[in-house]
């Protein structure tokens, strides 16, 4: 599962994930430490939109946010 931590560093801010999956910053707030897979799947649509540029620029390897089974 993808935790929140890990989410909001990939964007860089609570702000800026916000604005990337398409809620407010204080939604994100609420968002449990581990993400539902639904939130997992909406921070991820989010990354492919953006084509990964924010984690590129972090330094992120692409394996970031790939589900390990």
């Amino acid at each position: 599962m993808l935790s929140k931590k890990r989410a909001v560093r990939f964007f860089g801010s609570v702000e800026a994930t916000a604005h990337a999956v398409g809620v407010t910053g204080r939604a994100v707030e609420k968002w449990p430490l581990q993400l539902t897979q639904a939130l997992a799947d909406r921070v991820v649509g989010a990354a492919l939109r953006t084509e990964g540029i924010t984690a590129a620029k972090r330094g992120f390897p692409s394996w970031f946010f790939v589900k390990r089974f």
